[in-house]
């Protein structure tokens, strides 16, 4: 897959016939900001598969007419090429590790700094800002420059406390954006199990330094829970599907190959495998 793009020919999920929720009832029901997150790595038709098969009772996440929201994210680190402290935290698994990226809704032209931690129970734990839509531009770091931190200095004195109170020794001004994801996601909630289910399709990365971009036909499933798996977990299950260790942002840039080492040896070989062609999904 390296050096070539993956056609995705993806579609929204098909969640006709679903009930509703909107956003504050989602959140209501299954804010899950403190969560156990199992992911699937599935073809299209499989994820679609298990929407016939979730409990009664299921709602699919509708605001303004849609079901089926455009994602992008730029994710910051302290160097590219898959070289960076965030990056290498996570390749070995270490603890004290964070995440640090923008999220921002192409539709409602809405945008978050997101700072992401695993909190050592087997859950992770994610606190967000919001961002001037006008600072963040469409998921692409700052206006002019794709690859800075659109902060301003309060807003990078927030981010800096932040990473150090969850352990980080990362400082903002460090932080580069080194990759930019892409996908169109559908969010199940399952009310009665306080659990919400994200389907992403269309996945795409790009490196916001050379607007290098490949993507793949997969669908990323992602469960979000307590510390109990949920009825779609163990539908998959049952299926023989298991989760999968996949980070869109580890997964990204050693897939486009931006540093020769960086998926030498790291924990998404079999996810690497897969989404290659030479693995099992």
């Amino acid at each position: 897959m390296r050096g070539t793009d993956l056609a995705t020919g993806a579609r929204p999920l098909d969640v006709r016939g679903l009930a509703t929720i909107d956003l504050p009832g989602l959140e209501s029901a299954a804010a899950r900001m403190l969560r156990v997150d199992r992911k699937y790595l599935l073809p299209a038709r499989e994820a679609q598969r298990l929407v016939g098969h979730l409990a009664a009772g299921t709602r699919v996440l509708e605001h303004e007419g849609r079901t089926s929201f455009h994602y992008a994210s730029v994710y910051f680190d302290t160097a590219p090429a898959g070289t960076g402290e965030s990056y290498r935290a996570a390749a070995t698994g270490r603890r004290r590790r964070v995440k640090v990226r923008t999220r921002c809704y192409l539709d409602s032209r809405r945008a978050w700094l997101e700072v992401k931690a695993p909190t050592g129970r087997d859950e992770s734990e994610k606190r967000r800002f919001p961002l001037d839509w006008d600072a963040v531009g469409p998921g692409l770091g700052a206006p002019g420059d794709p690859t800075a931190l659109p902060l301003g200095p309060a807003e990078r004195d927030e981010l800096g406390l932040t990473l150090s109170q969850l352990g980080s020794r990362v400082l903002p001004e460090e932080l580069r954006g080194v990759l930019r994801t892409s996908y169109t996601r559908t969010t199940l909630a399952l009310p009665r199990e306080g659990a919400r289910i994200t389907v992403d399709t269309g996945l795409t990365w790009t490196d916001p330094a050379s607007s290098r971009e490949l993507g793949t036909p997969m669908t990323v499933v992602e469960t979000k829970t307590g510390q109990s798996p949920c009825s779609a977990d163990r539908h998959l299950w049952r299926l023989g599907h298991r989760p999968v260790r996949i980070s869109k942002f580890a997964v990204g840039l050693a897939l486009l190959g931006l540093d020769e080492d960086a998926a030498a040896d790291n924990r998404w070989r079999r996810t690497l495998r897969t989404l290659e062609g030479t693995g099992q999904p």
